[in-house]
């Protein structure tokens, strides 16, 4: 729950500075894929 808070945070930052969503939602669409491949090696390792 800390970790997400914080990723909010600093896209929240990013928003300010940047002052337009579509970069932001791009980056978001990056981090949840990145982050769904890596789950999948973990299944592909625990089977092997």
């Amino acid at each position: 729950m800390i970790r997400t808070s914080l990723v909010g945070a600093l896209f929240s930052a990013l928003y300010i500075i940047i002052d337009s969503i579509i970069p932001l939602i791009i980056l978001h669409f990056l981090v949840d894929y990145l982050t769904k491949l890596d789950d999948g090696n973990d299944v592909k390792r625990k089977a092997a």
